[in-house]
């Protein structure tokens, strides 16, 4: 096998990034969420619900959701073969790892309801474990998801 830049196998080096050249500490993140006007309240929050539990599921913690209210836009908004004037404002608070926030920003692009969204990194970092909600807080949240998933 010739040799290459990247490394190989044998010799304990890949071309992938290990783990240890990625973040360590949790990050703080504010992704504001323009959010279809007509879209039924209960969708939404269902989006919401998935979006947290994602989150949660990859050790992040969900600071806050803020929700503006109904703005007009700046200039009519061409999504899903509809042009929307107006929207519900919504901005939600996270801490987690970078990879974490590029999938929650996936879940957003490829919802219906969600018109535009943008993330901003915020100065404050966590270190690991540590976050707005404890512990107690976080599984109680976790019970009644299972209760409400379980209903249905």
């Amino acid at each position: 096998r010739l040799p290459c830049s990247r490394g190989s196998p044998q010799d304990g080096r890949s071309g992938r990034r290990s783990a240890a050249h990625t973040t360590d500490r949790m990050v703080l993140y504010e992704i504001v969420v323009l959010v279809d006007s007509q879209a039924p309240g209960q969708r939404v929050v269902d989006f919401l619900r998935r979006t947290a539990r994602h989150v949660f599921s990859r050790s992040g913690n969900v600071r806050k959701v803020e929700n503006w209210g109904e703005r007009p836009l700046a200039y009519r908004m061409r999504r899903n073969r509809t042009k929307h004037a107006s929207a519900r404002y919504m901005s939600i608070w996270l801490d987690a790892h970078p990879v974490v926030l590029q999938e929650v920003e996936k879940l957003m692009r490829f919802n219906q309801d969600i018109l535009r969204h943008t993330s901003f990194k915020r100065k404050l970092t966590l270190p690991e474990g540590e976050g707005f909600l404890s512990r107690e807080i976080r599984e109680a949240a976790q019970r009644a998801e299972a209760e409400y998933t379980g209903a249905k």
